[in-house]
C-alpha cells in the first residue's frame, strides 16, 4: 500500500452519461476504506481533470468535494501530463470513462514510460472506452486489483 499517491477524477462533460459521476463516487469511497484499512496516514491528493486541473482539498475519511458533480468541457491530456510531469513524485490512479482528448496518443507513451505500478486508469461506465487496453487499465469492476502492487 502506499504512502502517497494522486487521484485524477475526469470531471469532463461524458462524464454526465451513464451515472459516471456516481460510479465515480462508489469508486473513491472504495479507495477511501481500502486505504484506511491498510494505511490510514496515506496522503492522497484528489485532481479534477477536464480543460485544467484542479486541486479537490479531500482527505481519507472526509466527505467527498461537491465538485466531483460538476462535469463539462473535455479531458485533455496535455494537460494531465503537464501537471503529474514525466518523473511523478506520487503514484496516479486516474478515473475516467476513457474517452479524452488525446489526438496523439501522448497517454499512452507517457504511462508506459512511467514503468509497472505507477499508473493505473480505472474505466468507469456501461460505455466506456474499451480500446483503451494496456496493462495499467482495469474495469471498474476490478478495483481492488488495481489498487494491489499500485505504486509498488
Amino acid at each position: 500500500m502506499v504512502n502517497e499517491a494522486t487521484i485524477v477524477c475526469d470531471l469532463s462533460g461524458s462524464m454526465v452519461e451513464c451515472g459516471k459521476r456516481y460510479a465515480m463516487n462508489t469508486v473513491l469511497r472504495t479507495i477511501d476504506q481500502y486505504c484506511r484499512m491498510l494505511n490510514p496516514n496515506a496522503e492522497i491528493r484528489l485532481l479534477g481533470w477536464s480543460n485544467e486541473i484542479e486541486d479537490l482539498q479531500w482527505g481519507l475519511g472526509d466527505d467527498l468535494p461537491e465538485k466531483l458533480l460538476d462535469c463539462r468541457g473535455s479531458s485533455d491530456v496535455s494537460t494531465l501530463i503537464r501537471e503529474l510531469g514525466d518523473y511523478p513524485d506520487t503514484p496516479a490512479l486516474i478515473l475516467s470513462d476513457g474517452y479524452w482528448d488525446d489526438p496523439d496518443n501522448e497517454f499512452e507513451g507517457w504511462a508506459e514510460s512511467l514503468g509497472d505500478g505507477y499508473v493505473r486508469v480505472i474505466l468507469l461506465g456501461a460505455d466506456a472506452n474499451r480500446k483503451l487496453d494496456a496493462p495499467y487499465v482495469f474495469n471498474v469492476e476490478s478495483i481492488l486489483a488495481a489498487l494491489e502492487e499500485f505504486g509498488d
